[in-house]
């Protein structure tokens, strides 16, 4: 009786991760639709406006984040991002493209966690949660309602741009 093992094949750190689990993003999907109206997000607690539009000078944009600063705790729940994003269009419109879930490293220390350990991070749908670069945050984004073609989950969306927007940082 012997044993076989089969090959496993790990993936590279920069290829996009396949989305696995369709029913939970459709659920989200269902939660999120209402916010594509801005009044509405903002009336549900989305109205702090966390961020000018963000664009990248090669990787793309996010836009603007608004978010719900009731949830930045040490929990993550995918049917309530911490912030929802907008990307500016012309005419003032805004158009919702995805979500960020953040974490605040005070409050993940503050929980009981050990933020020198690289692999004691947030996760959300199989997804490690990433330091933002300069803000005392972990962060995750999902582009559920504008296709990326860096990945679901990647930071930045090259097809969102910061064109029509009033402020924008770029970085």
């Amino acid at each position: 009786n012997e044993l076989v093992m089969a090959p496993t094949f790990g993936r590279s750190v920069g290829e996009a991760a396949p989305i696995t689990d369709e029913t939970q993003l459709a659920q989200l999907r269902a939660v999120t639709a209402k916010f594509h109206e801005i009044d509405v997000a903002k009336q549900a607690g989305y109205s702090t406006q966390i961020t000018p539009c963000w664009a990248h000078h090669s990787a793309g944009g996010m836009g603007y984040h608004f978010g719900n600063t009731n949830l930045f705790d040490a929990t993550v729940d995918l049917l309530n991002p911490e912030t929802v994003i907008y990307e500016p269009q012309a005419g003032g419109h805004m158009r919702l493209v995805g979500m960020e879930y953040i974490v605040p490293l005070d409050a993940w220390a503050g929980a009981g966690h050990d933020l020198n350990d690289p692999n004691d991070v947030p996760q959300l749908l199989g997804q490690r949660f990433t330091r933002h670069s300069f803000l005392p945050i972990f962060k995750l984004h999902i582009w559920l309602w504008k296709n990326n073609p860096s990945g679901t989950f990647a930071d930045w969306n090259p097809k969102v741009s910061c064109q029509n927007a009033e402020s924008s940082e770029i970085f």
